[in-house]
């Protein structure tokens, strides 16, 4: 059983060997478990690209992309959707498409939902 010091949450992770992890251990063995799913670059950029008519700074999302892999924290993509607006329609899926392409490489998708006032 771990505690977390600054909470009274309690996560149950079993016994590593020699005892009973403790909790930084328990996190920075969480985070090497997730830098690990990190595909390679290229097999990213290819999904990603899969169905785009145009990445602006292809660049810049490659460099993002590597920097992800190689510090095993993933890409928090965000995008806003207003449901009262009269031009939300069926092709705004396709951008939702895309969010679940990063999600499924790992990443953080923070989905916002509001209008403007």
């Amino acid at each position: 059983m771990l505690e977390n010091p600054t909470s009274a949450n309690r996560i149950t992770f079993g016994k590593a060997i020699g005892g009973v992890l403790t909790w930084r251990v328990a996190r920075d063995f969480i985070l090497k478990d997730i830098m690990s799913t990190f595909l390679p670059v290229e097999e990213q950029m290819d999904l990603l690209q899969k169905g785009a008519a145009e990445i602006i700074r292809v660049a810049e999302l490659r460099e993002r992309l590597e920097e992800s892999r190689k510090t095993g924290r993933p890409l928090r993509v965000k995008a806003g959707f207003d449901p009262t607006a009269p031009d939300l329609h069926l092709g705004h899926t396709v951008l939702m498409r895309k969010l679940r392409h990063f999600q499924q490489l790992g990443h953080t998708v923070i989905f916002l939902v509001g209008d403007f006032t």
